[in-house]
């Protein structure tokens, strides 16, 4: 059973279109689902928002929470080397250390969480920043 659904097209004519039956039900239920149905069967007629102001917004505060950290990071770092006759003072010296200091049960790896935390926005904010760059660039065509 096929139902008919009039739409109005980009160029502001009616036309008729003729949608598939379900394949779990013969009636199409109206509203979202029918929606879907005809833009997956007539791709010209897809509309989606970029929701650009939000993603540059959403990158923007990626940068700020970024760069809280990179601070936090810093002030740690230089803590941390001052202290040169503790472990910490020989995290800036090497690297294994700094990464070994998890393991430690003393609490002593504060700059190591920070270090995973930012590795965690980062890849957040590189990720979001790509398929933002690639919304954008696909906009301009």
């Amino acid at each position: 059973m096929s139902s008919s659904l009039l739409v109005e097209v980009p160029q502001g004519q009616t036309t008729a279109t003729t949608l598939s039956s379900s394949p779990v039900t013969e009636i199409d239920v109206p509203g979202w689902p029918q929606l879907a149905r005809l833009m997956a069967e007539v791709p010209d007629l897809e509309a989606f928002s970029r929701f650009r102001e939000l993603n540059m917004k959403n990158l923007l505060y990626y940068q700020v929470e970024l760069a809280d950290l990179e601070r936090k990071l810093d002030r740690v770092e230089h803590r941390d080397w001052m202290n040169r006759t503790s472990e910490e003072g020989e995290y800036a010296k090497r690297a294994y250390k700094l990464i070994e200091c998890q393991d430690l049960k003393d609490g002593k790896h504060e700059q190591w969480q920070l270090v995973l935390r930012i590795r965690e926005r980062l890849s957040q904010y590189s990720k979001t920043y790509n398929c933002t760059y690639y919304l954008v660039k696909v906009s301009e065509y």
